[in-house]
């Protein structure tokens, strides 16, 4: 428990890293571009390989190659890690090769069409230029992912910084040479791949030092074809249950885009704001459990109970740090928008359009983190299929959902879709998992329970009782935000500590 515990706080504490560079970086810029629709066209070409991030590396891959290496690494040690290891990457490079060089000749030639509107031919062009992204942080998520198995979690997890680092210096130098609009995205185009390369550098250079060189002269792939055939078979249930989860974010992204073009930059934000929890705490326990709960399925004897410790510890600490971090974020929305991103070309008119976005994506943040971690729950018994059959189904849903509710409430409709989608999944996933194995019922009495209300109810009282004192928005940061969260920490560390033990 105690290394779970100091590995989410190493993981937490590097995504923080992360979560704030991020910040620094869409504040940057938001300030130079506000919600322009090249801007808007920018953001929505960057979903394209974030998309395949979360398909090949983050997602289906991942989650295929952790159990199998947990297994290598079980029974062989971390040489046979590196070496399977070394033939999945080059598989995939090729793969993904492919893809950017037939999606990079279709954009292209597509955004050539005269008859396209203009947001569509600059937002095909700005594909053209970041989708060989997607080469460099899949490889560098399927290395990540390695370390992880073998349990290092520092390097894997600053990954996301290198690239927010790049992104800021040449967002800077692009103001600094007062380049036009289009030219400083080309610009930030660019340092985006600049950025993938170092995401990629880092962490196989972290994995070298971890795994001891072997001889390999004269070894064949097919050496490990048993387990490049069992990472296939795990794979493409989980390809296609990641696809339909992705294909929903598209088509949520393009209605958005067709609805108007400062939609994307709108829910882009209001998302990026509602991740910082979820990147900070529960993709970081998501992260910390499933190796965990991977080598205990590996383990007939005992399973049982391990993973159901596992699984409740994952949930308990899940809603310990997301319900206060949706409240509190639902109260301070406003002073966070103003304080950090209400200079340059983005103004308080821009802050009225994300309030109410914002507003309806708190509630899905605990839904968010809980689907997450059900998932990972999913692939860590190696089961594939169910969160492809429950994705199918949401996906129909949220686009019905989308569509209905954006012609009659706008962007809030397409937020509020996505938070009615969300909460649909959370329960599909909780009811079928349930099902299948008794071991991930969650376990928690009632005195944990009115526990963390009460510690809720804290939150409320110092952060509406002080606002009658204090109506600065920094001060309400600075002051009432620490305090708020301190007494969270005071009511509420008993029963976290004592259910940990």
């Amino acid at each position: 428990m105690s290394n779970n515990l100091k590995n989410i706080f190493i993981v937490a504490f590097t995504t923080l890293l992360s979560r704030i560079s991020g910040f620094v970086r869409d504040a940057i810029f938001f300030s130079i571009f506000g919600l322009s629709e090249a801007s808007a066209a920018f953001l929505f070409a960057f979903t394209i390989p974030n998309l395949f991030r979360r398909l090949l590396g983050e997602g289906a891959l991942s989650s295929a190659i952790v159990p199998i290496l947990s297994g290598q690494y079980v029974r062989h040690g971390r040489e046979a890690v590196g070496t399977l290891l070394k033939q999945i990457v080059i598989r995939l490079s090729c793969i993904l090769l492919a893809i950017v060089l037939v999606g990079c000749f279709v954009t292209f030639s597509v955004s050539r069409c005269s008859f396209l509107g203009y947001k569509w031919i600059i937002g095909l062009h700005f594909i053209t230029l970041v989708l060989p992204y997607m080469i460099f942080v899949c490889t560098a998520a399927v290395i990540s992912a390695a370390l992880n198995v073998l349990g290092y979690f520092f390097a894997a997890s600053l990954n996301a910084v290198w690239l927010n680092l790049t992104m800021v210096i040449v967002l800077v130098i692009g103001k600094i040479c007062k380049l036009p609009e289009i030219q400083k995205l080309d610009l930030l185009s660019f340092g985006v791949i600049i950025g993938g390369i170092i995401q990629c550098l880092v962490p196989i250079f972290a994995l070298c030092r971890k795994i001891p060189k072997s001889n390999t002269e004269g070894e064949k792939p097919q050496d490990y074809s048993k387990e490049l055939k069992e990472i296939l078979h795990l794979f493409w249930p989980g390809f296609f249950g990641a696809a339909v989860t992705q294909i929903n974010l598209l088509i949520s992204r393009s209605l958005a885009y067709f609805y108007s073009a400062s939609s994307v930059s709108v829910l882009y934000l209001a998302n990026r704001l509602i991740e910082l929890p979820l990147g900070i705490f529960a993709i970081a326990i998501s992260t910390v459990f499933f190796p965990d709960m991977s080598k205990s399925a590996l383990n007939p004897e005992n399973s049982s109970d391990t993973l159901k410790r596992s699984f409740n510890q994952g949930i308990l600490f899940l809603l310990w740090i997301l319900l206060p971090s949706a409240l509190g974020l639902f109260f301070i929305k406003k002073e966070i928008l103003s304080v950090f991103f209400e200079w340059g070309n983005f103004g308080v008119s821009d802050t009225q359009q994300i309030l109410p976005i914002l507003s309806i994506y708190c509630i899905s943040i605990p839904f968010y983190g809980i689907s997450t971690f059900l998932v990972r729950s999913f692939h860590a018994i190696k089961d594939m299929r169910t969160s492809v059959h429950i994705g199918c189904i949401l996906l129909i849903v949220n686009v019905i959902a989308t569509v209905v509710l954006m012609n009659l409430f706008g962007v809030p409709g397409i937020a509020s879709a996505n938070t009615i989608s969300i909460i649909l999944q959370t329960y599909m996933l909780y009811t079928r998992l349930r099902k299948k194995r008794q071991d991930f019922s969650i376990d928690l009495n009632l005195n944990k329970i009115f526990t963390l209300l009460f510690g809720l109810l804290g939150i409320c009282s110092i952060i509406l009782f002080g606002r009658l004192f204090i109506t600065s928005d920094i001060y309400v940061l600075l002051c009432l935000t620490p305090i708020a969260a301190l007494l969270y920490l005071l009511i509420t560390h008993h029963a976290l500590k004592s259910r940990a033990e």
